[in-house]
């Protein structure tokens, strides 16, 4: 989305910004792509650059829609690795120096584990084990312990 909007003049963002969030949140795969596809369609011309990226993101962007529905708004978004970055970041900045890198990956480790208290658990947990794994690693599918 970031990628798309870099492409736009600022003035346009904010309306750009909704009509993308229009296609996370559409019900289905079809629905989405339409909204893709409609908004390519008028973005063509005065803004060439964007409506590429788009294009070419399409099947990134809507990979969601090959998991559980259930799964579909944590996956569609990047905040809890986001703001987790940035409570450790803002830790670390503060502290300039730390004295070793095991005193470093420990503190980091206490703050993660810290966040974690405050992140919004999974919903439908138990429909992992029907997720197939990419083909790469193996065509099985999980098995949740």
């Amino acid at each position: 989305m970031r990628n798309i909007l870099d492409k736009l003049p600022h003035k346009e963002r904010s309306e750009a910004a909704k009509s993308l969030r229009a296609v996370y949140l559409s019900k289905t795969r079809e629905e989405a792509k339409s909204k893709v596809l409609a908004l390519a369609k008028s973005w063509r011309r005065l803004y060439d650059r964007a409506a590429e990226c788009l294009m070419d993101d399409v099947d990134r962007m809507l990979s969601y829609f090959d998991y559980p529905a259930e799964h579909h708004k944590h996956l569609r978004t990047t905040n809890p690795i986001e703001s987790i970055f940035a409570s450790v970041r803002l830790r670390t900045n503060a502290m300039k120096r730390l004295r070793s890198s095991r005193s470093a990956v420990y503190l980091i480790f206490q703050m993660v584990k810290r966040a974690e208290k405050n992140l919004q658990r999974l919903s439908h947990a138990e429909k992992l084990r029907y997720i197939a794994l990419p083909s790469h690693t193996s065509n099985q599918t999980v098995l949740a312990a």
